[in-house]
């Protein structure tokens, strides 16, 4: 469809070593942009394996390293982004805290300050770091797309994972928050993922605790990184140019209402 086309495009995706960001990157190639920024924090081994693909379907590529909770981490990254494009169309933002076990299954009530802002550092003000810097770029040239990622426990509420879901919450109000500021020129929208099969939820996870969550998922499967990649690659496109301040639910329909 000419609409999921991104032509003359360029995207900056976070957390781009991700499976979720990789996955992106390759849809986003497949839909003909000109431009992408991928950004890692710590490992870009698995960015340098799509590096080749990406070329191959004509696609401008940079790779910075960003630390997305430090502002001047992120201005830095603008400015290099500008001396080679010119412009930001699109923000993927899926920067996050990794999910550590120990975290994870902590006592809601015995997390200390430490423990709640990590995510919230990473997931929350990294993200509100990159619109801040990236969007009077957005404004000015009048287009933009703007993608966050929230999590399916942010709408229902859940005691596990307890600082990943407050940050992932915010994200919610965040993207609410800001579409009428950021209209009409840029649309702001968010993806509330429930159980997607990436390297880094299926650590945490034993076989029995995968038979366990899909019994409650009515697709009875985990989603896959690919299927969130389409979804954004939608968002990122003009077809969604009536879209605005909100939260996509990816999650097989655990979460109904």
């Amino acid at each position: 469809m000419k609409g999921m086309s991104l032509n003359e495009r360029v995207a900056i995706i976070t957390g781009a070593n991700s499976d979720l960001g990789i996955k992106t990157a390759l849809e986003f190639a497949n839909a003909k942009i000109r431009g992408l920024v991928l950004c890692y924090h710590k490992d870009n081994e698995t960015i340098k394996s799509i590096i080749t693909k990406l070329e191959e379907c004509n696609v401008e590529v940079m790779v910075e390293q960003v630390d997305v909770s430090n502002i001047e981490s992120v201005c830095s990254l603008y400015n290099s982004i500008l001396n080679r494009f010119e412009k930001i169309d699109i923000l993927v933002a899926y920067a996050g805290y990794p999910a550590e076990k120990d975290l994870w299954f902590r006592d809601p009530l015995e997390l200390d300050d430490d423990m709640l802002d990590k995510p919230w550092n990473v997931d929350l003000k990294g993200s509100y770091n990159c619109i801040r810097v990236f969007a009077n770029n957005m404004k000015r040239h009048g287009y933009g797309k703007i993608i966050l990622t929230s999590s399916t426990p942010a709408i229902y509420g859940e005691h596990i994972g307890l600082p990943f879901t407050l940050a992932k919450a915010a994200i919610i109000s965040l993207t609410k928050s800001l579409a009428k500021v950021l209209a009409p020129e840029i649309c702001i929208n968010a993806l509330a993922l429930g159980s997607i099969e990436t390297r880094s939820n299926l650590k945490n996870y034993t076989p029995h605790d995968i038979e366990m969550l899909t019994s409650n998922i009515p697709l009875r499967r985990f989603g896959k990184a690919e299927e969130v990649a389409r979804v954004a690659r939608f968002l990122a496109s003009d077809d969604s140019n009536y879209i605005t301040g909100q939260t996509i639910v990816i999650d097989g329909g655990e979460v109904r209402h």
